[in-house]
């Protein structure tokens, strides 16, 4: 089905015990005009199907997800996804990149001193979110990150949303001895040493595409014209 260049929605979702209006968004093609009416019910936070850069004008706390390094146990000496939940403010006027695995959910209106640095924070109330979103091309399958049970997983959105996703529990992660001798990070990491290995490439994040580029420039300048004739008007 081929998606119309023009499109204006609401999202509804269950707040509580009443269904409530989420997120109001107009589309232009990739630009997006996103108006929260608040932030996300769902326990879990959600990741995207494509990167995407963002230009709040009014600041905002979201949850994310950050996932650690894999880690021995006393009670669990097989390796296993972890990860740390933490929230921070998304600054207004400003533009964020945000790769399409950035896994958060929004939690709502920045309340607190808008004067103090950006850490993590707590200050978070009721009032609309508005957010200029210019999207990138869709290229992965999204869903929500669980933790149930001390176990994390991933769930594709529609069985999240639609075939009780969210509320299965989550298996444990299956440990190959054949394919894992090591047994955990830190005993890999022993076992580089012991070898005599010290290279320990560096985390890369993945770069946005050259044509997201190219529009996101030529929109942050038109916005800026916009911005300068407003304040001599």
């Amino acid at each position: 089905m081929t998606q119309s260049f023009f499109g204006f929605e609401t999202i509804y979702g269950v707040d509580g015990e009443h269904a409530t209006p989420f997120l109001t968004r107009f589309r232009a093609g990739r630009l997006r005009i996103h108006v929260f009416h608040r932030g996300d019910a769902d326990p879990d936070p959600h990741d995207h199907p494509w990167d995407f850069w963002t230009f709040p004008l009014t600041s905002y706390v979201e949850e994310v997800a950050t996932r650690q390094r894999d880690t021995c146990a006393a009670d669990a000496p097989e390796p296993a996804a972890r990860y740390m939940l933490s929230r921070h403010v998304v600054p207004s006027w400003r533009w964020s990149y945000r790769p399409a695995e950035h896994t958060h959910r929004v939690i709502g209106r920045w309340t607190g001193n808008k004067h103090v640095p950006f850490a993590d924070v707590s200050d978070a109330g009721p009032g609309k979110i508005v957010t200029i979103v210019w999207q990138g091309r869709s290229n992965r399958k999204w869903g929500f990150l669980r933790n149930r049970d001390g176990n994390w997983c991933w769930t594709p959105w529609r069985e999240y949303v639609f075939g009780g996703g969210k509320y299965a529990p989550c298996a444990p992660a299956d440990y190959d001895a054949a394919k894992n001798s090591a047994g955990c990070y830190a005993a890999a990491i022993e076992a580089k040493r012991l070898r005599g290995d010290t290279h320990y490439p560096e985390h890369q994040e993945r770069a946005p595409d050259p044509e997201t580029e190219r529009e996101i420039k030529r929109l942050k300048r038109a916005l800026d014209r916009k911005l300068r004739e407003a304040g001599r008007g």
